[in-house]
C-alpha cells in the first residue's frame, strides 16, 4: 500500500512538473501574443493614420488581429485552466503526502502494539508454566493427603474393631466373673 501511495505521489509530481512546464510555455506564448497584439495594434493605428493602404489589406489585418485576439483569449483561458489544474494536483499531492504520513504513523503504532502483544504473550506463557508447576505440586500434595486419609481411616476402623472386641471381651469376662 505504501508503494502504491509513493507511486501515486511520484505520478502526481511528474504531472505537476509537466503542467508547470506547459504553463511556462503558455505564458511565454502569451507574452509573445501580447507583444504581437501590441505590434498589430500599433500597425493598425499607423494604418488608420496613413490611410494609404488598401481596404483589403486593412480587412486582412483586422481579421488577423481578431484571430490573434481570439488566440490570446484562448491562451489566457488555457493558462487559467492549467493554473487551476496545478492547484488541484497540488491539493491531491498534499492529500497523498498526508495519507502517506498517516500510514507511516499507523504502521509504527502497529509495530509497537505487536511488540507489546509479544511481551504479553511471553508473560502469559511464563504464568502458565508457573500455574502448571503449582498444579503439579498441589496434585502431589492431594495424593499424599489421600494416602494419609486412607491410612487414618484404616486406623480409625481398626480402633473401632478393637474397641468392639474389647467390649465383647469385657462382657465375657464380666459373665465369667459373675458365673464364678
Amino acid at each position: 500500500m505504501a508503494e502504491d501511495l509513493l507511486d501515486k505521489i511520484i505520478l502526481l509530481e511528474t504531472e505537476l512538473l509537466k503542467s508547470q512546464m506547459k504553463e511556462k510555455i503558455l505564458l511565454s506564448q502569451l507574452k509573445e501574443a501580447e507583444t504581437f497584439y501590441k505590434i498589430l495594434s500599433t500597425i493598425r493605428l499607423e494604418l488608420e493614420e496613413a490611410k494609404e493602404t488598401s481596404v483589403i489589406k486593412e480587412k486582412l489585418l483586422l481579421k488577423n488581429i481578431e484571430e490573434q485576439n481570439e488566440l490570446y483569449q484562448l491562451l489566457v483561458k488555457s493558462r487559467d485552466e492549467i493554473q487551476e489544474k496545478n492547484k488541484e494536483l497540488q491539493a491531491a499531492y498534499e492529500k497523498l503526502q498526508l495519507a502517506y504520513g498517516e500510514q507511516q504513523r499507523m504502521t509504527e503504532e502497529l509495530h509497537i502494539t505487536n511488540e507489546e502483544l509479544q511481551a504479553s504473550t511471553e508473560e502469559l506463557q511464563r504464568t502458565n508454566e508457573e500455574l502448571e508447576k503449582s498444579r503439579d505440586e498441589l496434585q502431589k500434595k492431594v495424593c499424599e493427603l489421600e494416602k494419609f486419609t486412607d491410612v487414618a481411616l484404616g486406623r480409625k476402623l481398626r480402633i473401632a474393631e478393637l474397641k468392639e472386641e474389647i467390649a465383647k471381651l469385657k462382657k465375657e469376662l464380666a459373665k465369667r466373673d459373675s458365673n464364678q
